[in-house]
């Protein structure tokens, strides 16, 4: 990270602090790291609105204070000087006297500084961000897992830039208390089912949209379980996958894309343990991605059980 990366997140985290400071408070470290992060990217949309916020506020500051100090000489000056004359005779000079009015102007520009975020704050900053977009907290959905190449034994350097995907996933039951998994037969690997959010598309469509497509269920009772968060350094991917529990309404065809089909994707209803079970003995898979998978879908289950 840059010094100027660094400083701009620096101050997008004081802003977001400073807007609503319960509500940025009442967020886990990696929640306030995730929205940081998120919106740090000048590209999108969302960060636009925010900087201007920001340079709104740093103005809004410095306005404040020129106003400040304009009438704290204006209107105190002469009586400054008096009591300056009156307790410094013959030239002495009275150390504490000046401290004094030091700590007043620094205690009086911290208390602008407070006014200004609290003015441009609330509904501004972090309240504006968490409900501007859905990949932020959907629904307050809890993070679960943050995956980077330290944790599956890579030593592939962080890239400059991720490329992001949102992925919707699920632990499905059916009327057996049974869980599904996707299964390769080509390359011997167990997943859940899920898969990309298309752009604009809400999360619980895009899980019953995917959950047709590949195990070929309709569901119901669809019920948050968490994210996990994977930082692919090989690749350049930031996926967070939001992954739900439901059940089973009918079972059918799935609706297989041509690469599914070449992977020779079928579906196995497992008992829950047995699922987790499976996938333990997956876990030193040779692929690069498959040991994201691996890891993002082990942490899924037990978090069910």
């Amino acid at each position: 990270m840059n010094k100027e990366e660094y400083e701009i997140k620096k101050e997008i985290e004081k802003r977001l602090k400073c807007s609503n400071k319960s509500l940025w408070n009442s967020l886990s470290k990696e929640k306030q790291d995730f929205v940081v992060n998120k919106y740090y990217d000048a590209n999108s949309i969302e960060n636009v609105g925010i900087l201007k916020v920001l340079e709104d506020n740093r103005g809004l500051r410095m306005n404040l204070i020129s106003i400040f100090i304009g009438l704290s000489l204006g209107l105190f000056g002469n009586a400054a000087y008096d009591v300056v004359l009156k307790y410094l005779p013959n030239g002495v000079f009275d150390a504490p006297i000046l401290m004094g009015f030091v700590v007043i102007l620094f205690l009086s520009i911290r208390e602008i500084n407070k006014i200004a975020a609290e003015h441009l704050g609330n509904n501004k900053v972090l309240e504006y961000l968490l409900k501007s977009s859905p990949i932020i907290l959907y629904k307050n959905m809890k993070i679960l897992k943050i995956i980077k190449d330290s944790d599956i034994g890579s030593t592939f350097m962080e890239p400059e830039n991720f490329r992001e995907r949102k992925a919707a996933r699920a632990v499905v039951f059916d009327e057996n208390n049974k869980v599904a998994l996707v299964y390769s037969t080509k390359n011997n690997y167990h997943k859940l089912p899920g898969g990309g959010v298309e752009e604009g598309e809400d999360f619980e469509i895009a899980v019953q949209r995917e959950l047709i497509e590949e195990i070929g269920c309709t569901v119901e009772n669809i019920k948050e379980l968490g994210m996990v968060e994977e930082y692919r350094n090989k690749v350049g991917l930031h996926q967070t996958s939001y992954c739900y529990t439901a059940r089973v309404i009918e079972k059918g065809t799935p609706e297989l894309e041509a690469n599914e089909i070449m992977e020779g994707y079928v579906t196995q209803w497992l008992a829950l343990d047995e699922a987790i079970e499976i996938l333990e003995k997956e876990k030193n898979v040779d692929h690069y991605d498959g040991k994201f998978m691996w890891l993002r879908d082990i942490t899924f289950l037990k978090e069910v059980k």
